[in-house]
């Protein structure tokens, strides 16, 4: 700071004047003078008081006053002093307006007022001198201090004082302030102590208050900064300099940078001008009010110096008494004692500028009070140890895992890191004693005052605060001194010499100010980590700020024996605040990745009690920390830790074989660079991953198992696609031994959340993302094992007490139904243990049912089972894994089972059907089909629109099975070679087909089988596990065989009049197709026929209605039908979900600015091409069936689609738009459509929850900021935005917003997390899993307070059926009204009506 050389200070001058040459205290003996003095003075104040005017008239005779004046303010007889003071503070009233008719001034005064003031105000200064020889009363003295200078700050505050008197007025203030300030004191009794606390702010509210009014030369800034330096001993100093300043920087950032940042309000309890002093602050012009904030800030010079005892040492206020007087001790000066806590506010207040300018919410009350508190602290013995011997560090023992698998244990290290070796010192852990005689203030124990002062702070709403380059350039020198400090403080402590002296520096702070220290130090590292941490990612940084960072980095983490608390509590305050080092592209940051994982590693090995334990034995001292706060303090590192991993955990396969020097081989190694250690990035996964196992398993906090549980989400991913690609280039490859963990990980996921439910539907997420990853194929003992899991989990909410029955546990057992429906899906194979099936089956009975029919108790047969389900919901979502698990097939033919879905009436032309209602809760409509589609067999055409969607089958009577030319095999034989592993899937039928049959054969399912059937065990099997039976029944049936053969001959013998030869008769022509199927299922029979012509209400209770079909006939030829089955047909079973993509580049501050980018592809980052590309296929709006982003354009039936006549032509981006073309992902659960919207419409997607995916070239904190305006001040909507912002390491980070992370309580945006780091090769991938996660919680949080799909449809179908139910009265009428197809038609006809009824082929 060189802004005031070349000028002149003013201390020369100043000390001039403090000179007083009254000749009554020069010539004149003590007393004598204070007999002359004291008589005088006693007239002029009773003159004063009575209102009289003043006999004095010349200047003569006022000067011979203003000597007894001068003498009087030095001298220490407290009635002569009290006099002046008090005549001086009335004549003070001169520069009030309201004086001209007052007679207590003199008239002299009155005409010459700046002449005489002049020479008074250094008067006053005498007033403040304390005399050490002289007992004075220095209460009074403080008394009448006290009020001259609130008369003073009064009269400043109230009159237009010119330059000359002005200039005078500070010089007197800067000379009170040296006299007061400078000395050091040796208790906090003493008056400069006291006084300190009332004058310090008036130095610098009349300093403000002369800005305002006057120019300040430079050359009485610096003597004002010169003068301050020797001030930083006291505690007052510090205090109202961060006060101010603090008010000043606000201020300044209100004004220059952010119109909407609310300034920090002056606010002074020892004066009563700080609405004044605020005042001044808000009425300066711009330029004056940075000059001035600039001048305040620097006015201490170097504040980190506070610190350093050996720089006071140095001043002659100390050095002199120490050379005069070899008694005195360091310990016996209070002065150095209060250095720790300086230092602290000064740490605290350089941290409170720096979270100024970045724009959060500072609180100015965090600073330590500058006056001592009367309680006293305890006395801690001097043979007692900072840091206890028979405590013992977990760090010992951080290395140990529960579960961990034996053929990765191997790799584990069991010694302590290198960063966290001892560093040997020359001395033993230091003993200090307390001063016995010494009152401090009681300082909050250190885990309270950091926590206090390292609270989460909301994120800032502006995007153009400082570069990380201007920060250091303002405070840069002063954190890194801090920084260092601990090292130069540190390194004195062990080298220190032999003498008394030096033992007495050692002991000079005691072990409560050491603590303070250990706040300031964290204080400090925490600074600079939030200034680099809050680099934009593109922002050009100077190298030297980075390697000086880098450097107190690697000071910072590395942990020292003998001095553990220190440096626990500096690697705690770094993991604190550098979440977000490795994501914003901080060049040469991956040289610290070794170093942030052995104190990473510490944290995450270590459980809670044995935390608590250590940090409550290493806290000496008067101890009021509680394990709430120590719990709330290591769970928020755990979380700032958890974040580190997520943020380089991609790091090791990204760079896989690069080499990397290790940090320490640079600074601690003399030899040549060439032979330091080396490593590979790919090498850190071997220690990443047995972290995140082992915090998995000690985590307690469900916010931080959530972080886990998308870390290890990611961590699979990584690691399937590393073995993946392994495989493809290396023929021997060796097993990764982090295979081990991601199994064993995915076991503890699944028992983590089995306490919280909130907790367990994050867990369920993460289970479903695993499960659907193509890439990551765990074994299937694992997920049998989480199928056992699930199973146990629903069977024990479900048995639990009625009490205990809330929403949100049904919840949670719909979600784990749900995730078993798609763990079924994707692992078929789960369902070729039988084990598996009885198990599901079991949940199964018990979700409809409400009961086991078996368990250990009782068995309860189906007839007397009461139906009592624990919840509706709970019901349907039974019922939709039953459906699931006897409809899923071996073979899955997709694209045919959706394109099924979407046929309807319309997509046969020129064809009748007839409607029934089935059991109250499934629609068919039949119709029947020529007998020439069956080789003269009967046929029909049957939709079912049922609870869980609609089906379209045709169904073929035969008498006999199928010829060989159409069915090569038997079912039996089919279902054995599947067993056998011969085949995947049943063999393909290469006979021809006749052109009339293939139709139906392409949507049919003659050939495949669902998985529940494969279950059931084939007569082969059970042969073979019989083998001697067989045998023994294959000999009875020889001989019976021969027996029969003989009584045949005997017979034939016996008659031989010739039989006639049976014949089978002609087949039948005329079939009523419909009466057949309904008759073959039940649904025709006699007893479902009386109740239904009687009217009767089925009666569940009897065995014998519940086992009876219901069937209902509706009439087809209300108007209104059609329209009612439309709308059914539009409530979609399955899950949709839709993702609007928008592209951000730099400088566009919103979504409404970003349309346009799509016009020129050539402009965007090709990353981004990628990533559209993947997440699905082009199709066309008005040609698709499916789900399109928009209700009123989905779900078309295939006739209407199809009747489009549209040439498939490219696509480019701008035609993607949500109205002319998406892209579209659809599997057995879940259809979703993405696209570029081209404008910020309206909420067009139903109920669902809109989700943005938003690309963004320049990293945004607060994603809600780029919704457009009338988004932002209307009503929240349920809005869930995902940011994507690519590093310059061609990785890219992940943001969200408040409601996609919705971390409170449970993270719906699974496999994504806010801060996450993750390669293009799974961003598609797993942006797709994050959109489902989130509509699938938002279904699941809206089917508590609205109805699902299923209630809907099963809403509609009971609606349907008691609209248009047909009232039958005979049996007559029922089948009368089924035979409706003549068979007779001719052959024209019949040739026409296959036409018409045959099934196209959909193109998707």
């Amino acid at each position: 700071m060189f802004m005031y050389n070349g000028y002149s200070s003013y201390d020369d001058e100043i000390q001039r004047h403090s000179i007083c040459n009254s000749p009554l205290s020069c010539n004149i003996p003590s007393i004598v003078a204070e007999k002359i003095a004291a008589p005088y003075l006693t007239h002029i104040y009773e003159l004063i008081i009575s209102n009289r005017p003043f006999s004095i008239t010349t200047d003569k005779d006022f000067k011979w006053t203003l000597e007894i004046f001068a003498f009087g303010f030095t001298c220490e007889e407290s009635s002569i002093y009290q006099l002046c003071a008090n005549v001086y503070v009335e004549w003070l009233k001169v520069f009030e307006n309201l004086s001209a008719n007052s007679n207590s001034i003199p008239p002299i005064l009155r005409e010459k007022t700046e002449f005489y003031w002049s020479q008074m105000f250094w008067h006053l200064y005498h007033l403040f001198v304390i005399h050490d020889e002289k007992t004075a009363d220095l209460l009074t003295k403080r008394m009448y201090t006290h009020k001259v200078l609130r008369q003073l700050q009064i009269m400043i505050s109230q009159t237009e004082l010119s330059v000359d008197l002005w200039h005078i007025l500070l010089q007197v203030f800067l000379a009170i302030g040296d006299t007061v300030l400078s000395p050091s004191y040796r208790t906090n009794e003493e008056c400069t102590a006291v006084m300190s606390h009332r004058l310090v702010p008036s130095i610098y509210q009349v300093f403000m208050a002369a800005i305002d009014k006057i120019r300040i030369p430079p050359g009485l800034w610096r003597t004002f900064r010169d003068y301050t330096q020797t001030w930083r001993h006291r505690p007052a100093v510090v205090y109202d300099w961060a006060q101010l300043t603090c008010v000043l920087t606000s201020t300044v950032v209100h004004k220059l940078w952010w119109s909407d940042f609310i300034p920090l309000q002056y606010v002074c309890t020892e004066t009563d001008q700080g609405e004044y002093t605020q005042k001044v602050i808000d009425s300066l012009s711009l330029d004056k009010l940075v000059i001035t904030w600039i001048q305040f800030l620097t006015i201490l010079q170097n504040p980190s110096e506070c610190g350093d005892v050996s720089v006071f040492l140095q001043m002659p206020t100390y050095s002199s008494q120490l050379q005069m007087n070899a008694n005195f001790k360091l310990k016996d000066f209070t002065s150095l004692q209060e250095l720790p806590r300086i230092f602290v506010n000064v740490t605290k207040a350089i941290g409170m500028f720096v979270d100024i300018w970045l724009g959060k919410d500072v609180d100015p009350s965090c600073l330590y009070s500058p006056k001592p508190s009367n309680n006293s602290i305890a006395i801690m013995n001097e043979n007692t140890p900072s840091t206890p011997n028979n405590i013992q560090t977990p760090r010992q023992s951080i290395h140990s895992l529960r579960g961990v698998p034996s053929s990765v244990q191997q790799h584990q290290q069991t010694s302590i890191p290198p960063t966290l070796r001892t560093t040997r010192s020359q001395i033993d852990n230091r003993k200090i004693p307390l001063p016995t005689n010494q009152n401090l203030s009681p300082m909050t124990p250190l885990l309270i005052a950091t926590n206090r002062s390292e609270k989460p702070s909301l994120k800032t709403i502006h995007i153009n605060h400082p570069t990380v380059n201007s920060l250091m350039h303002l405070y840069g020198s002063w954190i890194l001194d801090c920084c260092l400090l601990q090292i130069k403080d540190r390194h004195s402590r062990s080298s220190l010499l032999d003498t008394s002296r030096a033992n007495e520096t050692e002991k000079v702070i005691d072990v409560q100010n050491e603590r303070l220290m250990d706040e300031a130090f964290a204080k400090s590292f925490a600074t600079i980590c939030t200034i680099f941490g809050n680099a934009q990612c593109d922002e050009f940084i100077y190298p030297e700020y980075l390697s000086r960072f880098y450097y107190i980095l690697q000071q910072g983490l590395r942990f020292y024996h003998g001095d553990e608390q220190r440096s626990q509590t500096i690697i705690e305050s770094i993991l604190l605040n550098s979440g977000d080092l490795f994501r914003i592209n901080l060049r040469g940051i991956n040289i610290l990745i070794p170093l942030f994982l052995d104190a990473i590693e510490y944290y995450l090995h270590i459980d809670l009690q044995s935390y608590i334990n250590y940090n409550l034995g290493i806290v000496k001292g008067p101890l009021n920390t509680s394990n709430s706060t120590i719990r709330d303090r290591f769970i928020r590192i755990r979380s700032k830790s958890i974040h580190i991993l997520m943020s380089i955990i991609s790091l090791p396969f990204h760079y896989q074989h690069l080499e990397q020097h290790l940090f320490e081989d640079y600074l601690e190694k003399s030899h040549d660079v060439q032979t330091t250690t080396i490593k590979t990035f790919l090498e850190y996964r071997l220690r990443i991953f047995p972290l995140l196992f082992s915090a998995l398993q000690t985590e307690i906090d469900i916010t931080n198992t959530q972080l886990l549980f998308g870390t290890i989400r990611l961590a699979c991913s990584l690691a399937a696609h590393f073995d993946r690609q392994q495989e493809q280039n290396e023929d021997n490859v060796k097993k990764d031994p982090t295979a081990g963990y991601v199994s064993h990980a995915v076991i503890q996921i699944c028992e983590k959340g089995t306490n919280d439910s909130q907790l367990f539907l994050a867990a369920l997420d993460t289970l479903i993302s695993i499960v659907t990853d193509p890439i990551c194929q765990l074994p299937i003992d694992t997920w049998k094992n989480v199928l056992k899991r699930l199973c146990t989990f629903i069977d024990t909410q479900l048995h639990r007490s009625p009490k205990d029955h809330t929403r949100e546990m049904h919840s949670t057992c719909v979600a784990t139904y749900n995730t078993l429906v798609t763990l079924l899906i994707e692992r078929p194979m789960l369902l070729d243990d039988y084990e598996n099936l009885y198990k599901l089956c079991e949940i199964i009975e018990l979700g409809i049912s409400g009961e086991k029919a078996q368990s250990a108790d009782r068995l309860v047969c189906k007839k007397d089972k009461e139906f009592h389900p624990a919840s509706q919901r709970v019901a349907e979502a039974a019922e939709y894994l039953m459906f699931v698990l006897f409809e899923h097939k071996a073979v899955l033919h997709l694209k045919n089972d959706i394109c099924r879905n979407w046929l309807d009436e319309s997509t046969f032309a020129n064809t009748t059907f007839k409607y029934f209602a089935i059991n109250g809760n499934t629609l068919f409509a039949m119709t029947e089909l020529p007998i020439t589609d069956n080789h003269g067999m009967p046929t029909i055409l049957l939709l079912c629109r049922g609870l869980f969607g609609k089906n379209i089958w045709t169904l073929n009577f035969r008498h006999n099975p199928l010829s060989t030319s159409l069915l090569p095999q038997n079912k039996s034989n089919e279902r054995i070679e599947y067993e056998n592993g011969k085949s995947s899937s049943p063999p393909a039928n290469n006979t021809p087909i006749d052109h009339r049959d293939r139709s139906f054969l392409s949507h049919g399912t003659k050939t495949e089988r669902a998985k529940s059937e494969l279950s059931i065990p084939t007569l082969n099997s059970i042969i073979k596990r019989d083998e001697e039976k067989l045998t023994l029944f294959r000999s009875l049936k020889t001989k019976q065989i021969s027996i029969e053969e003989q009584a045949n001959q005997r017979a034939h013998l016996s008659n031989e009049k010739p039989q006639p030869e049976c014949k089978p008769p002609e087949c039948q022509t005329h079939f009523q197709s419909i009466r057949l199927f309904l008759s073959h299922y039940g649904f025709g029979s006699l007893d479902a026929m009386y109740h239904l012509m009687r009217g009767k209400h089925w009666n569940d209770t009897k065995l014998f209605d519940r086992l009876q079909p219901r069937i209902h006939l509706l009439n087809s030829d209300s108007e209104t039908f059609i329209d009612d089955i439309k709308k059914l047909d539009q409530i979609s079973p399955i899950l949709h979900c839709t993702g609007q993509i928008y592209y951000l580049k730099k400088n566009q501050s919103t979504l409404d600015s970003s349309f346009s980018n799509m016009k020129i592809p050539e402009e965007l980052n090709p990353a981004f091409l990628t990533m559209f590309s993947q997440f699905g296929s082009v199709v066309e709006v008005k040609r698709h069936c499916g789900w399109t982003g928009n209700v009123e354009t989905s779900w078309k039936t295939t006739a209407k689609a199809q009747s489009i006549d549209t040439n498939a032509i490219s696509k480019t981006l701008v035609d993607i738009d949500g109205k002319d073309s998406i892209l579209y992902w659809v599997d057995l659960t879940t259809e979703m459509a993405f696209y570029l919207p081209h404008q910020f419409s309206g909420d067009n997607q139903g109920s669902e929850m809109r989700i943005l995916i938003v690309w963004l070239e320049e990293f945004r904190d607060d994603l809600d900021s780029i919704l457009p305006a009338q988004e932002q001040s209307g009503k929240p909507r349920d809005i869930s935005i995902i940011g994507i912002h690519p590093l310059r390491n061609h990785l890219f980070r992940i943001s969200l917003n408040s409601n996609a992370q919705r971390m409170q309580s449970a993270c719906a945006s699974i496999p994504l997390l806010d801060g996450m780091v993750i390669p293009l090769h799974l961003l598609s991938h797993y942006l797709r899993q994050a959109v489902y996660n989130l509509s699938r919680r938002k279904r699941l949080e809206d089917s508590q307070s609205s109805q699902t799909a299923y209630s809907l449809r099963k809403s509609r179908i009971t609606k349907i059926i008691e609209k248009y139910q047909n009232q039958i009265h005979h049996p007559d009428e029922f089948f009368q009204n089924i035979f409706f197809l003549s068979t007779t038609k001719s052959e024209s006809d019949t040739q026409s009506t296959i036409h018409g009824n045959s099934i196209p082929v959909v193109q998707l």
